[in-house]
């Protein structure tokens, strides 16, 4: 085979596990559960402030968002953020035998992101697939989905509202890739068995302990990019942590939401918009995107409407939100020559997408 033939073959692969094929909605972002020994107030009020920082890291994808002056000024005031909150009890730990539930809300969340100078990053987000090989005392494996140490990376990445899969490891997977695939980050087999997944974004790594610490070495694969990234923790659950908090910095950083002033706008023409329900709908859906501040009406034509939005962000955030959640197609435009672009044109997909 050719040197061109595999470039081709690489493109092509990377295509198809990329374009946002299973892109997540979650609906607990803003929800935490914060371990606690009692329900005394002491105790209640240094685990509101705990779980305030586990939303602003779920909503920002910033790993240490207490490292921002103006949000460690609100500490204090982190109780003002919540909506509710309850306690349940654990099953079988002694030592924190209840949990606190809190949920926050997202708008005064989503402000304070704002006001502070961090993105906002929406509910609706990419689907992560970590192919992990792990090497003890001597021999090596592929971490399976349903193994002891594949659950507890569902549950770190959980922790940062990082949509995440692991391979199941069936007979299909073990047919498809072997440990030194992964291993040696040879990416062409494993980004072949992932697309039975619809992961948008694949991660393959290995994990090793080396000087007293555990090293992973990783390569994560978005939009027809490679990506290098390499940690380190003192246990193997720790430097999958770092992992997943760079993953999801830099996600964040590229699809989060950095609030603007001005009134800037941008205009849109929709359609297949052919009912009062479809319009409720588009305008609802719209108006839910984070970029967005509000929606204007400038025409109706047949089963075709053109909005004007009104810009929280930039016009590349909502096209980009677009793209990503897939409820609008976009339709190509061929503006007249020497001209910018001024209009976006979409398919109204609703539901049916």
């Amino acid at each position: 085979m050719t040197a061109s033939m595999k470039a081709s073959i690489w493109l092509a692969l990377v295509w198809m596990v990329s374009g946002w094929a299973g892109a997540a909605e979650l609906s607990d972002v803003y929800t935490v559960m914060v371990p606690v020994k009692s329900q005394s107030a002491s105790e209640q009020k240094a685990a509101i402030v705990e779980g305030f920082y586990k939303v602003l890291v779920r909503a920002s994808g910033q790993p240490q968002p207490e490292s921002n002056e103006y949000l460690r000024e609100q500490e204090s005031k982190a109780s003002a953020f919540l909506q509710q909150y309850t306690y349940e009890r654990t099953a079988d730990d002694r030592t924190y035998p209840w949990r606190l539930k809190l949920v926050f809300d997202p708008k005064a969340i989503q402000r304070l992101l704002a006001d502070a100078g961090l993105p906002v990053w929406s509910s609706t987000r990419p689907l992560g697939m970590i192919w992990l090989a792990v090497s003890r005392e001597g021999s090596r494996e592929i971490v399976a989905e349903s193994s002891p140490f594949g659950l507890e990376m569902k549950h770190l990445a959980r922790e940062r509202a990082l949509p995440l899969l692991l391979p199941l490891m069936d007979i299909e997977d073990t047919a498809a890739v072997e440990v030194t695939d992964v291993w040696g980050r040879f990416l062409s087999p494993v980004l072949t068995a992932s697309m039975r997944y619809g992961a948008d974004v694949v991660i393959v790594g290995r994990l090793y302990p080396r000087a007293g610490l555990w090293q992973l070495e990783a390569t994560w694969v978005l939009e027809r990019q490679k990506l290098p990234v390499t940690v380190a923790g003192k246990d193997p659950a720790e430097a999958v942590d770092r992992l997943l908090a760079e993953v999801a910095r830099q996600l964040a950083a590229r699809y989060g939401v950095l609030a603007k002033g001005g009134s800037d706008d941008m205009v849109i023409a929709v359609s297949g918009v052919n009912s009062l329900f479809a319009m409720a709908s588009l305008e609802t859906y719209l108006e839910s995107l984070l970029p967005v501040r509000g929606v204007d009406v400038v025409s109706l034509d047949a089963d075709r409407v053109r909005l004007r939005i009104r810009l929280a962000s930039t016009a590349a955030s909502v096209l980009e939100s677009i793209r990503l959640d897939q409820r609008l197609q976009p339709l190509p435009v061929e503006p007249s020559f020497g001209e910018q672009r001024t209009e976006y044109r979409f398919q109204w997909l609703g539901d049916n997408r």
